[in-house]
Parts: structure tokens; C-alpha cells; sequence
């Protein structure tokens, strides 16, 4: 008696295309980090500044009156359709070639971030009805954000709303406050016997502090809106929902019939 090997779904080469498209966003986000490094590094030089505290304010003043370049919009758009196209991509390799003929406009791979009314419900049916493997189906189904804990934050729904965002207008980009540290040296935060009790030499320390301290804040363009959180940094967003993207074509890429 002889078996028959379950197939893959999709092949690596019907996949190529997909992980073109991904790859491309990976491409788009190294240029972007590089334009948004170059733009943040502007403004008043820090590094050998004698007065850091100073230097710091001077910094964030000056970066806090900027606009942000449109260019750093347009980027991000293009990362986020090529990551929602990959999806498209994904459902309409699935679908059969009799369902591409006659309804190839109302193929896309549907992400639902709440259950669905019936106008949803029967869009959704559209949107999959040539995907006829039923792993592939209920790969699909189990993969909607609304079934999960947190559907606003997941990866498909968020890449599905800033996608639909830039569509329909510009991303809003923001600088934002990423991280902010003060290293003060350890013997400055040791106490002194003075007048037989404990007690800082303020004086004394606040000259070291201006001197010695190691001010550290970083500024990073950031989503003024992403999945239910605010400020979110732009390159670690984006890098998040690549390899989401990346993880969800995978399972297509697996699943066997």
C-alpha cells in the first residue's frame, strides 16, 4: 500500500512573491531608521557640552519645535501597504483559479478586530469564499484579532487600521520622548556627618551633578496612535508588525491539506 504525502498549501516558490513584498518593507525600514537617526541627530551638540543639563534642555527644545519631514510619512505608508498586500497576496494564491476569474476584486485576506454584523459577515464570506482547503479556512478564522485577548493591539489589526489611515490621509508622526536616564555617579548619592546628623551637601552636590552626571535622552519619531497605545516609536513598531506579518504567512506556508 502506498501513501500519499500531504502537500503544503503554498510552495515556497507561489510564496516568492509574498516574501518579496516583505522584504521590501525590511529594506524601507533600514532607510527609514537611517533618515530618522540623521534628522534626530541635528541640533545643538551634546556630547562634549560642559554644562549637560543645559545642553540636554537646549536639545529637546530644539527638537520639540521641528516638523516632522513628510518623507518619514510616506516610508512608514509604503512598509504598511506592503505588509497588508502580503495578506492580500496570501488569499488570493489560496483561492482557486475559478474563484480569480469571476470575482477577483472580492479577494483579500478580511481582519476583524470585533465579531462581525452581517454586512461584515457576508463580506468576510466573499473575501475567502475561494479559499477552499479547510486548513487555510480556519487558519484564517482563527487568526482574526477579534477572538484574541486584545484585538486592538494585535499585529493584523493594526497594520489593517494604519493602513486604511494612510490611505485615506497622512500617517500622524510625532517626536516623541523614548527614553530619558540620568547616571549619577554612586559617591554622589552617599550622605556626609554633618552638625552630628545625616544630611547632603547640596551645594557641593548639585556643582558635582552639573559636571559629573551622565544626562542620556533619546528622541524618536513615534505613531501618534498605534493599536490602542500612544507615542509608539516608529522603527520598533514597524519591525514588530514585519515579522508578525512574516510569522502569519508562515502558517499558510505549513498548514497541510
Amino acid at each position: 500500500m502506498r501513501w500519499s504525502l500531504p502537500k503544503l498549501l503554498l510552495t515556497p516558490e507561489q510564496l516568492a512573491g509574498v516574501y518579496a513584498k516583505l522584504e521590501r518593507a525590511e529594506e524601507n525600514i533600514f532607510k527609514l531608521n537611517v533618515e530618522i537617526s540623521d534628522f534626530l541627530n541635528e541640533g545643538p551638540y551634546r556630547r562634549a557640552a560642559k554644562d549637560k543639563r543645559k545642553a540636554v534642555e537646549e536639545w529637546l527644545k530644539f527638537h520639540s519645535q521641528r516638523d516632522i519631514p513628510p518623507r518619514f510619512a510616506v516610508l512608514s505608508g509604503e512598509i504598511l501597504y506592503h505588509l497588508r498586500s502580503s495578506l492580500d497576496h496570501v488569499a488570493w494564491l489560496l483561492s482557486t483559479d475559478d474563484y480569480r476569474r469571476t470575482k477577483k476584486t472580492s479577494i483579500a485576506f478580511p481582519v476583524l478586530a470585533k465579531p462581525p454584523n452581517e454586512k461584515e459577515q457576508s463580506r468576510y464570506d466573499g473575501n475567502i469564499k475561494g479559499i477552499t482547503a479547510p486548513a487555510a479556512r480556519s487558519g484564517s478564522d482563527d487568526l482574526q484579532p477579534y477572538k484574541g485577548s486584545h484585538p486592538l493591539s494585535n499585529p493584523l489589526a493594526i497594520v489593517h487600521q494604519l493602513n486604511r489611515i494612510d490611505k485615506h490621509r497622512n500617517l500622524v508622526l510625532v517626536v516623541a520622548t523614548f527614553d530619558a536616564q540620568i547616571q549619577i555617579p554612586e559617591h554622589l548619592l552617599t550622605t556626609r556627618m554633618i552638625g552630628g546628623g545625616l544630611k547632603m551637601d547640596r551645594d557641593e552636590t548639585a556643582r558635582e551633578l552639573t559636571q559629573k552626571a551622565n544626562f542620556k535622552m533619546s528622541r524618536q519619531v513615534a505613531f501618534a496612535e498605534f493599536g490602542g497605545r500612544k507615542n509608539q516609536p516608529v522603527i520598533p513598531s514597524l519591525t514588530e508588525l514585519t515579522n508578525a506579518i512574516r510569522n502569519v504567512v508562515k502558517v499558510f506556508a505549513v498548514l497541510r491539506t
